[in-house]
């Protein structure tokens, strides 16, 4: 949708804050519309086959993630390459 805009056939796309600024980062032709509060809450999820030991190692991995810090690092470094 991103390279419609770019193009010329559309005019704007909504989408969450992490897609600008990862599609702003990816086409700099285009400007994020700075909104002063998200539209709504959206959280963020994964898809898992139904097992209790893996979901619950999932759980666990992904909120040391988030404590020590290396979540928001590997995003941010995510969100600055292509």
């Amino acid at each position: 949708m991103f390279e419609e805009i770019v193009a010329g056939r559309a005019d704007v796309m909504v989408t969450d804050g992490i897609e600008v600024d990862h599609q702003a980062f990816l086409h700099p032709e285009l400007c994020a519309a700075d909104v002063p509060a998200p539209f709504t809450r959206l959280e963020k999820a994964y898809w898992l086959k139904p097992d209790p030991t893996f979901d619950a190692a999932v759980d666990r991995w992904l909120q040391e993630e988030i404590d020590t810090g290396d979540w928001r690092s590997v995003l941010d470094s995510a969100l600055k390459s292509k």
